[in-house]
């Protein structure tokens, strides 16, 4: 049982353990709580649960006159704990936040939070990123209340829902995001966001060059295609397209990222990041 009473700007992670004669088993994803003086304004929502053979990083070794090979290294490919990053950048942005796993999202009351901040990572088809009463349950929430924000973060969340969910998920995305699925991968690590006329060149991990502890290969980040919304992201190289967007409908704002945002590779940049999107989501 927690017993400590977070003050207003403590920022406390939580993990779970189970334990009995046979040993310990893993631990849950991490979720956390960052205190604020009243209820917190953010709901962060750990959306990651996938862990497939085809996050499996791979190891190049020519220079050995071997070829690559795929290694099992789970630090490299979920970690269950990244909304911690994400609820640590919301705090210092002067949000506070609430964390909950995907799987008890349907059992909060919702009715108390500005924001919602969705990380799905790289959740994919298999394993999915909404299902169709998560969607219900968001579009009813966007509905109730003017000043009410989403925002999804993830690499794979147009290519799974407005590609391969059908068109009732593609009419969602549309609906409440104001823009559709263009490619499944824009081939580059290089983007540009762009707030009120200011331009913040980000950078996402790519291999173990990269890769710091806590993130991981992005490899296919998702192009976008505003249809209605606004291009707040774009990427380089030769596909281009949005990398990310922001939409107004209704009394509510909602904001689409093709990329997860703790693959950021700067922690200050992933920091203007987060701080230029609540501001434009007004929360």
């Amino acid at each position: 049982t927690w017993k400590t009473a977070a003050k207003p700007g403590d920022i406390i992670f939580l993990r779970v353990v189970a334990a009995n004669t046979g040993g310990h088993s893993l631990p849950s994803s991490v979720v956390g709580v960052a205190a604020g003086c009243g209820p917190a304004e953010a709901l962060v929502v750990q959306g990651f649960t996938r862990m497939s053979a085809s996050q499996l990083p791979r190891d190049d070794l020519a220079k050995w006159s071997l070829k690559s090979v795929q290694r099992l290294r789970q630090w490299k490919m979920n970690t269950y704990d990244y909304t911690a990053a994400h609820i640590a950048a919301l705090a210092k942005a002067g949000v506070s936040a609430d964390g909950v796993e995907r799987d008890g999202f349907s059992d909060v009351d919702l009715s108390t939070y500005a924001l919602l901040d969705w990380a799905a990572g790289e959740q994919s088809i298999d394993d999915g990123v909404w299902t169709a009463a998560d969607r219900k349950l968001l579009a009813g929430w966007l509905n109730g209340g003017a000043g009410r924000a989403l925002w999804a973060t993830g690499s794979e969340i147009a290519w799974s829902v407005g590609s391969k969910g059908g068109k009732e998920a593609a009419d969602w995305l549309a609906t409440w995001f104001g823009a559709s699925y263009a490619a499944d991968d824009a081939k580059t690590y290089d983007a540009t966001m762009t707030f009120a006329g200011q331009s913040t060149p980000i950078t996402l991990c790519s291999g173990d060059d990269q890769c710091e502890v806590g993130q991981y290969d992005v490899d296919w980040p998702d192009v976008l295609k505003p249809n209605g919304a606004t291009e707040i992201g774009s990427w380089g190289g030769a596909v281009g397209g949005a990398a990310a967007v922001q939409y107004n409908v209704g009394a509510a704002k909602t904001a689409l990222f093709g990329f997860p945002l703790e693959a950021i590779t700067s922690a200050a940049v992933m920091q203007q990041v987060v701080t230029a999107t609540v501001k434009a989501l007004g929360v």
